[in-house]
């Protein structure tokens, strides 16, 4: 496939979204990211075209795709389990129907080739210590349920990347993040140590070592990076972790070491819809994709995401 000039970011103003643009930029990319707000800051966009909408306004989309898309990378999506829990018909109208409005107009206009922004939630409770493309998809809530009924609905051009746990911040410094409503451990921890808030530990009687939960983190800019390799890749599905993970409690220690402030823990019940242990192969990725992660060392991650509370 040859290089790629124009492509549309849905959910570009947010975490993960206006990393993968702002790679695209310096990798020369023309870049429209359309973007409703509810989570995202058009501030952390550095460049390229900005458009405030929503997923749901055909007409709107009608409109971008006239630009001559040639790729669709979509972020735009609910992504708190907790949330999809108690509210699974919220989060089967923004992360399904409006992602198939998506789908149908990228169609009409003949752009086959769909980033996919997935999950590992789609897996269920593993079956294995190191989760492979192959494991059984069984999600244990609707947030995976409802990335998994938009892969089996993707063309065979798409590829969907299966993130396991995202982290870290941007290690240059230009973008600098402040999670409004962070559903991810380590910015939910950092922010309550700038607000003054103690961290509430979902479960301590886990399956596992300590008794909490073990995710794998990734850097943002591994899996930004992942993402422009994907560009000019064949269709797939491929998971993006570190293959080690980290329990509640490890990364608690790390951001006391890092930061050097005492995280004040309060014992809460369950979530529901948590599986105890989460860690991926992502060896598929780095075989067919070439993808090379460096920044593999939690305390990277929590060290890069602590700099950007502080600088903002």
């Amino acid at each position: 496939m040859s290089k790629i000039s124009s492509i549309l970011v849905t959910g570009g103003a947010g975490f993960i979204g206006s990393y993968v643009t702002k790679l695209l930029l310096e990798k020369g990319y023309h870049t429209i990211v359309l973007d409703n707000l509810s989570k995202g800051k058009k501030e952390h966009l550095l460049g390229g075209e900005f458009i405030e909408g929503d997923l749901a306004d055909r007409s709107l989309l009608n409109k971008i795709f006239k630009n001559k898309i040639e790729a669709v990378l979509h972020f735009a999506a609910f992504t708190d389990v907790g949330q999809s829990v108690s509210e699974p018909e919220l989060y089967h109208e923004n992360n399904v129907e409006k992602t198939r409005i998506l789908l149908e107009e990228a169609k009409k206009q003949g752009v086959s080739r769909f980033i996919f922004s997935s999950s590992a939630a789609v897996y269920g409770n593993p079956l294995q210590d190191l989760i492979t493309e192959d494991h059984p998809t069984s999600p244990i809530n609707p947030y995976g349920a409802t990335k998994l009924t938009i892969e089996k609905e993707l063309g065979p051009d798409a590829v969907s990347l299966r993130y396991f746990n995202a982290a870290g911040g941007d290690p240059e410094g230009k973008l600098l993040y402040r999670h409004q409503r962070p559903t991810n451990l380590i910015p939910i921890i950092l922010q309550g140590l700038m607000e003054n808030r103690p961290f509430t530990l979902f479960g301590k009687d886990y399956p596992t070592p300590d008794g909490t939960c073990v995710r794998d983190y990734i850097h943002i800019h591994d899996l930004a990076s992942a993402h422009v390799l994907a560009l000019i890749s064949k269709g797939g599905v491929y998971n993006l972790g570190n293959g080690r993970g980290y329990s509640v409690l490890e990364v608690v220690s790390a951001v006391e070491k890092i930061t050097g402030i005492k995280v004040n823990l309060q014992q809460g019940p369950r979530r529901a819809g948590d599986p105890p242990y989460l860690v991926a192969s992502s060896a598929k990725a780095k075989k067919e994709l070439g993808w090379k992660p460096i920044y593999s060392s939690l305390e990277e991650m929590v060290e890069h995401a602590w700099k950007g509370y502080q600088q903002n």
